[in-house]
């Protein structure tokens, strides 16, 4: 998969699997499939409420040896109403308790934009 370097040499795989809206029950199904059919850029935030259910999936898929953690890119979004600074790493942490993940590879501003938290 065509990747592009960032700014720190970090490859970044051009193409992701949104995790939006992504149903219940059906999330994990489609992370699967999209990790065993080639993608490594997995896209999700924790207002989304299905990092747990993906956790699960990388966690197995790991177990299974299917793939690495550093073979995938993961990247998370910091919620708008957490934009203050003592609401960032909590934010934070909580996607990588869900995701079952030591770290991210990108944690960035959902939207440039607060709201009231």
């Amino acid at each position: 998969m065509e990747t592009i370097r960032l700014c720190t040499g970090v490859e970044m795989p051009r193409i992701a699997l949104g995790t939006w809206k992504s149903p219940a029950g059906q999330t994990g199904k489609a992370v699967k499939a999209a990790i065993q059919a080639g993608y490594r850029n997995i896209d999700c935030a924790n207002d989304y409420a299905n990092e747990a259910e993906i956790g699960q999936v990388l966690a197995e898929l790991f177990q299974s040896g299917e793939v690495k953690r550093e073979e995938l890119f993961i990247q998370c979004k910091l919620w708008n109403s957490n934009h203050r600074k003592e609401h960032v790493k909590p934010d934070l942490m909580a996607s990588l308790q869900d995701l079952q993940l030591d770290y991210v590879d990108s944690f960035v501003i959902h939207w440039p934009q607060a709201c009231p938290s």
